[in-house]
């Protein structure tokens, strides 16, 4: 049987595509953060969520659906390939990037 969630994806590349999604929802967040952060620039606070706090609840909420969505119906025990190293990196290096891409740009505006 073949999971629930893009059934005809490999597992790497699913894991992959869902951590992204998870990853650039949190930097539409982050975003957000910079926007409504006072005019004089970003501060600590915001600066610490977008590189810490926003990339941790990505990861996690991306494991949590590839936990859930990622095992076929029919197997009730057994383990899913998570790639977690992978996820890892694409949410907290992500992140990064997706920071300075926004500090550079609002550098040049």
């Amino acid at each position: 049987m073949r999971p629930a969630l893009f059934p005809t994806m490999s597992p790497v590349g699913r894991n992959a595509l869902v951590y992204s999604v998870a990853a650039f929802c949190t930097w539409l967040v982050a975003c957000g953060l910079f926007i409504l952060a006072p005019s004089d620039g970003a501060s600590v606070g915001t600066l610490l969520w977008s590189m810490c706090g926003l990339p941790a609840i990505a990861y996690f909420a991306a494991y949590i659906v590839i936990s859930v969505f990622g095992r076929p119906r029919a197997q009730s025990l057994g383990d899913v390939e998570h790639s977690a190293r992978l996820g890892g990196l694409i949410c907290f290096g992500g992140s990064f990037l997706a920071w300075i891409l926004v500090l550079a740009v609002t550098a040049l505006i």
